[in-house]
């Protein structure tokens, strides 16, 4: 990809990312900053906002900053083009990236953060979206955000239907567990994809590794050390409460 093409790719990426990080924020602004709970007040660096408050907020400054560089040299020229209805139905390769990013960051924010515990829900997302561009092969992209988009509009009908509400009532890792089981799935699958190629595999590894540490390291600065609650806490976050109290010192 030539530096002119890469411009006008920042510059929609830059568009959709600012828009996407000012609905966060606005959803945020509806959560309490302090609230009571058993006769005690809780401040604000303790409130479920904090996290997407930040997240929203670094989000909006780099798209910001991504947005500004591409239109200062020049990727605002004819970047809009490719929105149009008749390069929607023809779709170019740079349409196709752009609607992928689109895909997993609705996804991520409406359907995964929401409803799955934050560890297991960023690595879903987390893990083919990096693949699908570090790699960068057509088949991979598509691939990865074929999987997405099935997993999305599953969720999506369980949701709407009212079954994943009343199945996580009758079991709370109703959901959570085949989903752990298909974040253990897509990593070996992609694997063989990427076949025998010593570049890729170590690209492979390198993704693998980040997807796995990114959240585990969000969820336990933010959970132990700043003690603030992840947006939706599950199969992960029990996980850890057990080891921790496993390990915990007796009479501690």
């Amino acid at each position: 990809m030539n530096k002119e093409a890469m411009r006008r790719a920042d510059f929609k990426t830059g568009i959709i990312l600012i828009v996407l990080s000012v609905l966060v924020l606005v959803e945020t602004s509806t959560f309490p900053m302090t609230d009571s709970y058993g006769g005690v007040q809780n401040v604000w660096y303790v409130s479920p906002a904090l996290f997407p408050l930040i997240i929203g907020g670094v989000l909006l400054v780099l798209s910001v900053v991504l947005l500004a560089n591409a239109i200062r040299e020049g990727g605002h020229r004819g970047g809009a083009g490719t929105l149009s209805p008749r390069r929607l139905l023809s779709p170019s390769e740079h349409t196709v990236r752009f609607g992928t990013i689109l895909l997993y960051l609705l996804a991520y924010v409406y359907l995964f953060v929401p409803y799955v515990d934050f560890a297991l829900a960023t690595f879903l997302f987390l893990f083919p979206f990096a693949l699908s561009f570090y790699v960068d092969r057509p088949d991979i992209l598509k691939k990865m955000a074929l999987i997405i988009l099935g997993l999305s509009v599953i969720m999506a009908v369980l949701l709407l239907s009212g079954v994943w509400p009343r199945a996580v009532e009758s079991f709370e890792y109703a959901f959570e567990i085949p989903l752990a089981v298909l974040a253990i799935a897509v990593p070996v699958y992609a694997r063989r994809l990427i076949g025998d190629d010593p570049l890729l595999a170590r690209r492979f590894l390198i993704t693998l590794i980040v997807a796995i540490a990114s959240p585990l390291f969000l969820f336990l600065a933010f959970r132990y050390g700043l003690r603030v609650q992840m947006p939706h806490e599950g199969l992960v976050a029990d996980a850890a409460e057990a080891i921790r109290y496993f390990f915990r010192t007796p009479g501690a």
